[in-house]
């Protein structure tokens, strides 16, 4: 199957984005393609990219297992794991944009309704941990580590799934 989807997630870390900034809000579209084995288990790949009105836009390239049994009559439940690598951008640091890398993991849950043979309509909840890269910037001849320590995000989203 194809998939859209539409999210509003929020970004905390210990360390801050900007200044004294610890967390940002950041609204995303995705793209996932999956495989759907029969037995209530998928696998998918998912392409994620947030913005936010703080300078900070994110990228995401997820791979998911999700266990999807039907509770009754065309209504499924959700529950996935996912890990995948992630990019944070930053427009504002001391006048400079800079990009980390890492890993990211965590999981989601929802509910699934299908209804037709070929559309589904998923609404669910998604938390993720990040462990985001050290970045050396320069500030006034001045070198200064950045770091973002314990990046954790929380996403409401909902999804369009059309199954071939």
């Amino acid at each position: 199957w194809m998939s859209t989807r539409l999210a509003w997630c929020n970004m905390q870390t210990n360390g801050p984005f900007t200044f004294n900034q610890t967390n940002a809000t950041v609204n995303s579209v995705g793209i996932k393609l999956g495989y759907d084995f029969g037995n209530d288990i998928r696998t998918e790949i998912e392409y994620i990219r947030s913005g936010s009105q703080n300078n900070i836009s994110t990228n995401q390239l997820l791979f998911q297992s999700a266990y999807t049994p039907e509770l009754f009559y065309h209504l499924h439940a959700v529950a996935a794991a996912h890990l995948g690598v992630m990019s944070i951008k930053n427009d504002n640091i001391y006048g400079q944009s800079i990009t980390q890398n890492g890993f990211i993991y965590g999981g989601k849950a929802g509910l699934l309704y299908r209804f037709a043979d070929r559309n589904e309509f998923e609404i669910g909840y998604k938390y993720s941990v990040a462990d985001i890269d050290d970045k050396t910037i320069t500030v006034n001849g001045d070198s200064y580590k950045y770091r973002l320590n314990d990046v954790n995000l929380q996403s409401l989203y909902m999804g369009y799934n059309f199954r071939f």
